[in-house]
């Protein structure tokens, strides 16, 4: 099995690699792929504010803000991430530089977001998520009560099982520009399994 740091190497180089247009164009088919997935929740939802080569979910919050959702993005503090009340545009530069909400916002418990949208290096099909190695999510998503989705370019997704350790928590549903993966199946947008 590849080791987790060699695997992180080889998915952020592919991930690198994609022209600007098939960023643009794989970014509006997750979006409207994730928005399917969100559109029975009630509740608020978490995104987060995309760093360096990560996919962007900025057109899923402009979805998400057109259908009147709440929205949560995280803070990173001294016992790990936070979530708070906030849009994408009051959102201001905190941990490395990454994009969080200013200190002001309100607080939303775990107990209340109704998914948590999370970016990751690399996916596999059963939902096992290979993150940057600082735990921040996984330590989030392990008491997280809503659904944990996974967006990534698709370049970003294994084959083979994600290197795994007891502390990793895997995602609900995995989304893709071409797929989609619940229940450790690849699904056609007609929920049909694929092969």
């Amino acid at each position: 099995m590849e080791s987790k740091s060699r695997l992180r190497r080889r998915l952020r180089r592919a991930r690198m690699s994609l022209s600007a247009s098939e960023r643009s164009r794989a970014e509006d088919l997750v979006a409207a792929r994730a928005l399917g997935v969100l559109a029975d929740l009630d509740g608020p939802i978490a995104l987060y504010a995309a760093h360096g080569s990560e996919l962007s979910v900025a057109r899923l919050a402009v979805l998400l803000i057109n259908a009147g959702r709440v929205l949560a993005y995280p803070r990173v503090g001294a016992s790990g991430l936070t979530f708070h009340r906030c849009g994408p545009e009051a959102l201001t530069a905190g941990y490395r530089g990454i994009l969080e909400p200013p200190a002001a916002a309100a607080e939303l418990e775990l107990s209340q977001l109704s998914a948590v949208v999370v970016p990751g290096v690399g996916f596999d099909v059963s939902g096992g998520r290979l993150g940057q190695g600082g735990g921040f999510y996984d330590r989030a998503l392990a008491a997280s009560v809503g659904l944990r989705l996974g967006v990534c370019f698709d370049v970003q997704v294994t084959d083979a099982p994600v290197p795994r350790e007891p502390h990793d928590v895997n995602v609900d549903v995995v989304v893709t520009e071409h797929r989609v993966a619940r229940d450790g199946k690849w699904m056609l947008d007609s929920g049909s399994p694929t092969r």
